[in-house]
């Protein structure tokens, strides 16, 4: 659950000879000149590595891909599964243990596209949830599709990004005996990044380093939550009995897959009106209880989203508190002697290196709101 799959490109020759010292690639073919032809190819712990070259840059580069939840449970537990919650403390650990094992940094492996996705237990039939689910931002219309492992399977395709929601109960079956507990009307959620472009204008990520940082993890939390309130999904589509005349044809028509997509209808010509039409839908499912099941469900998301990332928020927020605390009183650190006066307050272990960076981002926050100043030359912080 969370980030989950990523295709990062590494160009850095330096980097490249790095990354080949812990990737075995292996050639797909040869010619008969024994010319290696590319990509040279490898997976570990669940990762495609692939070896190509580029003629405009006339050398090799690194093109790699996978899920990193995947990726976490299979170095950490051998398990090639990720039904199970996956937070931001154990996506920093996956990150960590990948530029350790790369031997580069991060910040020089450049997004592609990446996946966010979460698991919710539903009360209702999986397929039958899915069912409920009529259209995406009032006018994109679900492809239907059958997921392989489980039945059914929508997806909402948009020009930079995409929403995939499908019934992943019968592939978490397999993994029941792994300390997983109840895996009936199991749904996945995910939205998909398309593009580097997007990724950069949408969440702030163009590196896989930026995955480490607490603030864009957040942003990507609320671009999620954003793409999940423009689902329309209903409980019936039965008309109900109490509704007035004109909502009830109102009702009628909105259901329709058609209804906001009909170039015909002039008054949908605005974004404002169709806007307000749909509004006005909304309405009349809340005044009949129509949207419980999806309302249901948003609870059941905006919890997972906060646990995932409750933790590392305190810490940062402690940390704040307590550089501000410092500052106070000593006027002037370095940062070793803050590090020193923050670790002598028992808020964390500093040998952690993914309590380090949580550090990092307490001081980005406090620098970017003003509170603090750095010094670089004689990497002392003062306050503001």
């Amino acid at each position: 659950m969370a980030l989950d799959y990523f295709h990062a490109v590494v160009y850095d020759e330096d980097d490249v000879n790095s990354i080949r010292k812990y990737v075995t690639f292996r050639p797909v073919g040869y010619l008969d000149t024994q010319e290696i032809i590319y990509p040279l190819v490898d997976e570990i712990y669940g990762l495609e590595y692939k070896l190509l070259y580029s003629p405009e840059l006339n050398r090799e580069f690194v093109d790699v891909k996978g899920s990193l939840h995947k990726f976490y449970n299979n170095y950490k537990y051998n398990k090639n599964q990720n039904f199970d919650d996956f937070t931001f403390s154990q996506l920093q650990e996956a990150l960590l243990t990948l530029q350790k094992n790369w031997g580069c940094n991060l910040k020089h492996a450049f997004i592609k596209s990446f996946e966010f996705g979460i698991n919710i237990k539903v009360d209702t039939i999986a397929n039958d949830f899915i069912e409920r689910i009529l259209y995406y931002n009032t006018r994109v219309l679900p492809e239907d599709q059958s997921y392989v492992n489980s039945g059914k399977q929508i997806k909402f395709k948009c020009d930079s990004y995409y929403i995939k929601i499908y019934n992943k109960s019968q592939e978490a079956e397999l993994f029941k005996h792994e300390t997983l507990n109840d895996v009936k009307n199991l749904i996945r959620i995910e939205v998909k990044f398309r593009d580097s472009d997007y990724c950069k204008k949408a969440v702030k990520v163009e590196a896989l380093s930026d995955f480490l940082e607490i603030e864009k993890f957040n942003l990507i939390v609320k671009s999620f939550k954003s793409h999940w309130k423009k689902i329309l999904m209903i409980n019936s589509l039965i008309t109900p009995k109490e509704l007035s005349e004109s909502d009830a044809i109102h009702f009628g028509e909105c259901v329709k897959s058609k209804y906001f997509n009909n170039p015909i209808k002039e008054f949908f010509n605005s974004r404002q009106t169709r806007r307000n039409h749909y509004n006005k839908f909304i309405k009349i499912l809340d005044s009949v209880k129509y949207r419980t099941m999806y309302l249901d469900a948003s609870d059941i998301i905006d919890y997972k989203l906060s646990f995932l990332t409750h933790y590392e928020n305190e810490i940062v927020e402690k940390c704040m508190e307590a550089i501000i605390t410092s500052l106070k009183i000593f006027h002037k650190l370095h940062l070793n002697e803050l590090i020193k006066e923050i670790a002598g307050k028992s808020i964390f272990d500093f040998n952690n290196e993914k309590n380090q960076l949580l550090l990092k981002q307490a001081i980005c926050r406090l620098e970017d709101a003003g509170h603090i100043k750095h010094f670089p030359i004689s990497n002392k912080y003062i306050l503001i």
